[in-house]
């Protein structure tokens, strides 16, 4: 099932589908390793519109509410 990247839990290995930002968005996006059928894990599941954090490439990434709004992902098993 995809769902928008902020109904991720803590731990939850994730992978990208799509990506609804704006073109300059999605492009910055794309930098961090956005990217559809990229994997990550949530990390810190945002709490009230705050930001979130998703391990990514071997990255952490820190994402405001509104982005994470513009991500869609689907669970997968590791």
């Amino acid at each position: 099932m995809v769902l928008p990247l902020s109904y991720a839990k803590p731990g939850q290995h994730l992978r990208v589908i799509w990506i609804a930002s704006e073109p300059q968005m999605r492009q910055r996006l794309a930098l961090e390793g956005f990217l559809p059928n990229q994997s990550l894990v949530c990390i810190i599941k945002p709490v009230s519109r705050s930001m979130g954090a998703y391990r990514i490439r071997d990255s952490l990434i820190a994402l405001r509410w509104e982005n994470i709004c513009e991500i869609f992902v689907e669970e997968i098993f590791p």
